[in-house]
């Protein structure tokens, strides 16, 4: 076919025409570009990747190339087992062989996917050690994006355990850094996280307040899915409340939303929810 005469004649230049760093960067930018609309070619260029950093004996280059293919098994194939261990091996390369504050944040950054991994897994305990490894690597370097993160992943791990005071003590840890770089849009997930575990604790009325103060702010930042999330997550409150009219409003507001956004998998948990709001109103 035209596609695989392509492929073979992108093989063969890419590898020939430049230097291997850069057909390496190249190689890992074309799997990346094809990773959400073709799989098996976004792992093909990615396995180019690493044989030809193998075979460079560009280390950097290979931890690069091993973190991509993680992200492929992580964020198309959900084979977190797989991509645990493609992440490891890049960290072991950074940690090694790399101090500086670039690698330092490439590691910070693995970390937190190890976490995503474990977390995705059930395995919360495994998840927080590795969140608290990137958040220690996050402050040695004053990377505030990712110490914000550490925090807030650690308060929605805490909730995930039951742990809610320790949890709402992450994300006032959380909330006193966003305010150093006034970040609305970190702002508003922290708030909405708050409200998940007020949620979590029965306290729906406090919780429906910290949604509403997020859809405030992301409204006005324009942050349709943070809206689509905000909205069914106070649904859900509502309906705990037995105010199945007002879960339902949010829930057709947030069904819109999806609607204007092309998000499949949002839209299906909404009409989920609804289903289960009719199903409770008898309608």
């Amino acid at each position: 076919s035209l596609k695989q005469e392509l492929k073979i004649y992108f093989d063969a230049s890419i590898t020939t025409i430049v230097e291997d760093t850069t057909a390496i960067k190249n190689l890992i930018q074309v799997s990346k570009d094809y990773l959400f609309s073709d799989y098996d070619s976004s792992l093909h260029y990615g396995n180019k990747a690493i044989e030809l950093a193998k075979t460079s004996d560009w280390e950097i280059g290979l931890a690069s190339a091993l973190a991509n293919k993680g992200n492929i098994f992580f964020r198309v194939s959900y084979d977190f087992d797989s991509a645990l261990v493609l992440y490891k091996q890049a960290i072991e390369i950074h940690e090694r062989i790399n101090a500086s504050e670039l690698g330092g944040l490439k590691a910070c950054k693995l970390y937190y996917l190890l976490n995503s991994c474990y977390s995705y897994q059930g395995k919360y305990e495994q998840a927080r050690t590795e969140i608290l490894q990137s958040l220690k690597i996050a402050k040695k370097i004053e990377h505030k994006k990712y110490i914000i993160n550490g925090y807030n992943v650690l308060g929605s791990l805490a909730r995930n355990l039951y742990q809610f005071e320790e949890s709402i003590d992450y994300y006032n840890k959380c909330y006193a850094v966003i305010k150093e770089i006034d970040s609305e849009r970190h702002e508003s997930v922290l708030l909405g996280n708050i409200g998940i575990t007020l949620n979590a604790q029965g306290k729906y009325k406090e919780a429906i307040d910290y949604y509403n103060q997020a859809i405030e702010i992301d409204e006005r930042l324009g942050n349709k899915s943070g809206l689509i999330r905000h909205y069914s997550n106070a649904s859900t409150s509502y309906r705990y409340l037995g105010e199945l009219d007002n879960s339902i409003e949010v829930l057709n507001i947030a069904y819109q939303l999806t609607e204007e956004t092309g998000d499949a998998y949002s839209k299906s948990v909404v009409l989920s929810s609804l289903a289960i709001a009719y199903n409770i109103k008898g309608d």
